[in-house]
C-alpha cells in the first residue's frame, strides 16, 4: 500500500499547470461571463435583499409566516452577496493551500 502511495504521489507532483497567457480561443469571453455571473449574482442578491425586507415589514401586522418567509429571503440575499464578492478570495485561497 505504502508504495502505491509513493507511486502516486509522484506521478502527480509531475504534473504541471502552465500559466493562463490569454492565448487559448475564448479567453476573453470567459472572463467576461465570469464577470457579468458574478454582477448578475450581486443584482439578484440586493432584489432579495428588498423583496424580503418589504415583505418581512408589510408582514409584521398579522402574517407571521410572511415575515418568516421575509427573513429567509433577507438572510438568503446576504448569504448570495457573500459568496459572490467572497468567491475569488476562496478560490484564490483554496488554490494557494493546495500548492498551487
Amino acid at each position: 500500500m505504502h508504495s502505491a502511495v509513493h507511486l502516486i504521489s509522484t506521478v502527480v507532483a509531475q504534473v504541471t499547470v502552465p500559466a493562463p497567457d490569454g492565448a487559448f480561443p475564448g479567453a476573453d469571453l470567459v472572463t467576461k461571463l465570469v464577470g457579468y455571473g458574478r454582477y448578475l449574482t450581486l443584482i439578484l442578491s440586493v432584489g432579495a435583499i428588498f423583496y424580503g425586507g418589504g415583505s418581512w415589514a408589510w408582514s409584521r401586522w398579522g402574517n407571521a409566516n410572511a415575515a418568516a418567509n421575509g427573513r429567509t429571503w433577507v438572510l438568503g440575499g446576504i448569504a448570495g452577496a457573500l459568496l459572490a464578492g467572497l468567491a475569488p478570495t476562496i478560490v484564490n485561497q483554496l488554490f494557494a493551500s493546495a500548492g498551487g
